[in-house]
């Protein structure tokens, strides 16, 4: 009888404990401190695959994107590329031995980039007045395809299109 209020007393403190104890609710600052991983392509020995991780750092108000290998045997990763700017979209080559892949590094438009995987860094393929995406070799490997993003009416000429934008671009408003 002595122990009833004690006991009564503890159950008392039980839910304020647990409720103390709960976990904060997920906010959005919560989510930008996650990593996170798109563009998962499996390579054609079915080994490996790439993908791109995009990073985000709140203080600065900015995000980088950089090309990842993942062993798909034993589950290891290896960063490829290091630049500053998104790296995305990768694609591999039939041969498994390079990937083409869209970055925006010097670039003001998203271009095309090949990283041989032997060792080297990225060569831009592209230097268009538009952005590209969607990378996919041909299957003789010596070829690319992608989509560029260009205006109604383009009439294939990039050169021209580089002059007709070139003032938009140097324009403090557009």
């Amino acid at each position: 009888m002595h122990n009833f209020p004690k006991l009564a007393a503890l159950l008392l403190c039980l839910p304020v404990l647990s409720l103390s104890a709960a976990p904060a609710p997920l906010t959005a600052t919560d989510l930008y401190q996650v990593q996170r991983p798109a563009g998962l392509t499996v390579a054609p020995n079915g080994h490996s695959a790439a993908f791109s991780l995009t990073r985000y750092d709140l203080a600065a108000n900015t995000s980088n994107a950089d090309l990842h290998l993942i062993n798909l045997n034993s589950g290891q990763t290896q960063q490829l590329t290091y630049a500053e700017g998104p790296d995305n979209q990768p694609a591999w080559s039939p041969d498994g031995r390079q990937l083409a892949f869209v970055a925006k590094r010097q670039h003001a438009k998203a271009q095309l980039y090949l990283l041989n995987l032997s060792g080297g860094e990225a060569q831009p393929l592209t230097d268009l007045p538009v952005a590209v995406k969607a990378p996919r070799f041909f299957p003789d490997g010596k070829k690319i395809l992608f989509f560029a993003e260009v205006p109604a009416g383009f009439s294939g000429d990039f050169a021209s299109l580089k002059q007709t934008k070139k003032p938009l671009h140097s324009a403090k408003v557009s």
